[in-house]
């Protein structure tokens, strides 16, 4: 429920005008159509080649049974270069630590963004791709070996807002984000690996570096990541630490778009080992049915397995517990744990939802060939 309310209040809050196709005869030509706004979903037709036939017999997603899958990026222009070649550190071009590069998100950019999410998922590729271009955002798909992915990027890639990239065909229930991607490159070469060894539902990627911008987030919190390693105010450049970025709006809509995805958060750490926690310190509640089982728990059981040094922050779990890298600022989880959501920095939960996951771990188990590919096969 917050985080419906999280969409409300995001639409309410900004009072931004909606910028998809108008109604009657003043429609945009990029609409593709006459009168979108009368429109039905259902009544929209899709052609043949949208549809995914193919049974892969996948691990994550036994379509025996199932309907034929759309294909929601079928009528996307193709990405220039690919799509997870985007997420390559080079190409994210990013605002660099100290540069002062990085600027607060606009509050159109942010509404704009939630609605071409939207458009995308409610069968309207060409009002999402006009939806992300007024604000300067590309909208794109994958092919051969990328069919059925779907990247937003903006066109000026120097402005450090999000990458996000969505799964249409054959994704498993997870949505993973990488924050610090950037300023800890080996958490973005794991979240890609996990991602695409897994087929996970979506990707968010911070394209900033934490410490790029020199306005402090008015969210609670402290850091010794920037400066001179003394505790401080978290600049809004750190996409875990403020929540008026793409970054964290993406985490809202598509956590609201299904709501039975886990949701995980990749970070890096000084310590040894990994350390997992739902985002908060409190004991983890017994599952009164097994479908309910709060994520923590299901991936404590399968970082058990790990050899190296490997702790949570929650009692309730097959780990021993340790508070260490606990993830208790991050907005992504805050938002995800509750109770209530809106567009104030979301205050510390006291206890976790259910869904979120924070995992941070030492730099040698990061990386391309990271020990989570393992984790989240098992825990999926």
């Amino acid at each position: 429920m917050h985080l419906l309310l999280f969409r409300a209040a995001l639409f309410t809050a900004l009072l931004v005008p909606s910028l998809n196709c108008a109604q009657g005869d003043d429609v945009p030509p990029a609409c593709g159509c006459e009168g979108c706004g009368d429109v039905d979903p259902g009544d929209v037709e899709i052609p043949p080649e949208v549809v995914e036939v193919d049974d892969d017999d996948s691990a994550f997603t036994d379509d025996d049974d199932a309907a034929p899958e759309i294909d929601l990026t079928a009528l996307l222009p193709v990405c220039s270069g690919g799509v997870m070649a985007a997420l390559d550190p080079a190409a994210l071009q990013a605002p660099e630590e100290g540069s002062g590069a990085y600027a607060a998100e606009s509050t159109d950019l942010l509404a704009t963004a939630w609605m071409s999410f939207s458009d995308l998922m409610d069968g309207y590729p060409a009002a999402a791709v006009t939806d992300a271009a007024l604000v300067d955002y590309e909208l794109c798909r994958g092919d051969g070996d990328e069919q059925g992915l779907a990247l937003w990027r903006p066109v000026d890639r120097t402005t450090g807002s999000a990458r996000v990239v969505f799964r249409s065909l054959g994704a498993s229930p997870l949505v993973i984000g990488a924050p610090h991607a950037v300023s800890a490159p080996e958490t973005l070469e794991a979240a890609v690996a996990v991602f695409e060894a897994v087929a996970a539902r979506v990707l968010i990627v911070g394209a900033t570096h934490r410490c790029a911008s020199e306005t402090t987030s008015p969210c609670a919190g402290t850091t010794s990541a920037c400066g001179d390693g003394s505790d401080g105010a978290p600049a809004i450049s750190d996409m875990a630490a403020w929540d008026g970025s793409v970054f964290h709006v993406a985490h809202g809509f598509w956590a609201d778009e299904h709501p039975d995805d886990r949701v995980a958060t990749f970070d890096s750490m000084a310590d040894d080992g990994i350390s997992l926690s739902d985002g908060t310190t409190s004991g983890v509640p017994a599952a009164t049915r097994p479908q309910d089982e709060p994520a923590v728990r299901v991936f404590a059981e399968a970082l058990a397995a790990v050899d190296d040094d490997v702790t949570t922050c929650n009692p309730g779990t097959a780990l021993p517990v340790q508070e260490r890298a606990c993830g208790e600022q991050n907005q992504q989880g805050r938002l995800l744990n509750g109770p209530d959501a809106d567009l104030a920095c979301a205050d510390a939960p006291e206890a976790g939802g259910g869904r979120y996951v924070h995992i941070a771990a030492s730099p040698e188990l990061l990386g391309p060939d990271t020990v989570l590919v393992d984790v989240f096969d098992a825990a999926l």
